[in-house]
């Protein structure tokens, strides 16, 4: 089902996952790829037409853009171990140059300007095709409340906060942040309304 949120600056809706016309085409493909394809189709018990389908939608809005920049996939073990070698400094400083660094041309290719609104879509393609996280956004007396459930420990939460600190900064937006283990919560103002802080 598509998600609705109020952007705090132009009050318009920001609509995530609304789903766009279907059309019929007709692709040869390796026999060997269909076989893969049947296979994990039934372990998933969805159809193969579905499976493809979301195959493409990750191409389509994620890995096509990302592989312009040398995308690397590793599993989430593998990253979590990554980020417990690191000292908590210099991961805070990686967050901050990741988020002043890629994300702003990919926002750009994708939808053609960077606002808040193509921001809050960029954080939920992180979502839904970087599997880094799951998010959820929603509205509370005292701004935009952003929430990132993720499995990398504390120091996951840590990048996470300051890279999406820093995307929304450059917005023009000041965050409150709360971090545990697994999760970081955001509220969101502009910042002539807030001041940012972390606990």
């Amino acid at each position: 089902m598509p998600s609705m949120v109020i952007c705090p600056e132009c009050h318009s809706p920001i609509v995530f996952g609304a789903r766009g016309k279907t059309v019929t085409r007709s692709f040869r493909i390796d026999e060997g790829v269909l076989a893969a394809l049947e296979e994990e189709a039934a372990k998933r018990s969805i159809s193969v037409n579905t499976l493809l389908n979301q195959q493409l939608l990750a191409f389509a809005n994620f890995d096509r853009f990302h592989a312009r920049l040398d995308l690397v996939k590793l599993t989430g073990s593998s990253l979590q171990k990554l980020l417990e070698a690191a000292s908590d400094e210099k991961i805070a400083e990686a967050a901050v140059v990741e988020a002043l660094d890629t994300p702003r041309s990919i926002i750009l290719s994708k939808y053609g300007q960077v606002t808040f609104e193509t921001t809050l879509e960029y954080i939920k393609m992180l979502a839904q095709f970087g599997n880094l996280f799951e998010c959820s956004f929603s509205d509370s007396p005292e701004g935009k409340v952003i929430t990132l459930f993720h499995r990398f420990g504390l120091k996951g939460s840590l990048f996470l906060a300051k890279y999406v600190e820093v995307l929304l900064e450059q917005m023009g937006y000041a965050t409150k942040i709360e971090t545990s283990a697994h999760s970081v919560d955001f509220v969101v103002q502009k910042k002539k309304d807030a001041t940012s802080s972390r606990r």
